[in-house]
């Protein structure tokens, strides 16, 4: 999509574009710039037209056509360079849009990797709309992310006071292992960050708690059956061949896991 402040500003970065890209289909392939089309009028004002149609018709009448047969050849209007009718070409789908007293168009590229840092050209293209809606997303989740896990160390470090080295290992072992693994052996997309923060949240529980130094073997027994009810529901995910929820098992399996190694090692 191409933008500019004016029409004429518009078809001025239209073909702008087409020179740097070059097999563009836009406006530019039938509309002339303000500047190149001064320049051709005036080119055309200078010509004699009258001349040379007098020229045409007298050889025209020595060769045996009857008299004024081409009296109205090169009879032409002169175009208007001023304001020009871009409706004319809706019916090639080449509208024209005013929005914030700004103009867009379309204009349809075979390549457009090495233009998008033109300030007047946007890319609506589907995988790269998606590419920068994605970028943002991880910008913002990474961004809160941060924000939420400076006031849980807060929250824990007031829990459990001195145990809070203890219990933070709940969520930076299952953290680090699963990052890890899915960096080593998979590529990282957004179901991964959403399944770490649900990891973190369980995490937190855990860790606050098993720093707590009272704890009857019945109510141990009972953690390790909730975790393994845990394994099993989002364990099962990893068979699944959807990507989204192959990504939450493999997260929430490893993270489950290192959370039960910390319960079996830790004390």
């Amino acid at each position: 999509m191409v933008e500019g402040k004016s029409k004429d500003e518009l078809i001025k970065n239209l073909h702008s574009l087409d020179k740097k890209v070059g097999d563009t289909f836009s406006l530019a392939s039938f509309v002339l710039n303000k500047e190149e089309c001064f320049k051709r009028k005036n080119a055309l004002e200078k010509y004699d037209f009258e001349k040379l149609n007098k020229l045409i018709n007298e050889e025209a009448k020595k060769i045996g056509f009857r008299d004024g047969y081409f009296a109205s050849s090169y009879e032409i209007s002169m175009p208007s360079c001023e304001d020009i009718d871009l409706n004319i070409f809706k019916s090639y789908n080449l509208n024209v849009v005013s929005k914030d007293d700004k103009y867009y168009t379309i204009a349809l590229l075979k390549d457009f990797e090495g233009i998008l840092k033109i300030d007047y050209v946007h890319s609506i293209d589907a995988k790269t709309l998606f590419e920068k809606v994605s970028q943002k997303m991880y910008k913002d989740i990474y961004f809160y992310s941060s924000i939420v896990m400076l006031i849980i160390l807060v929250l824990i470090a007031l829990s459990v006071k001195q145990r809070f080295f203890y219990a933070i290992n709940y969520i930076l072992f299952p953290l680090s292992l699963v990052l890890a693994v899915v960096t080593t052996f998979y590529t990282l997309n957004i179901m991964h960050v959403f399944s770490m923060i649900i990891l973190v949240a369980i995490g937190i529980d855990y860790g606050i708690y098993m720093s707590k130094t009272d704890k009857p073997s019945n109510t141990m027994l009972a953690i390790k059956y909730s975790l393994l009810s845990t394994f099993a529901a989002f364990g099962v995910l990893i068979f699944s061949t959807i990507t989204a929820l192959n990504s939450i098992g493999i997260v929430i399996t490893l993270g489950v896991g290192a959370i039960f190694i910390l319960i079996k090692v830790m004390k």
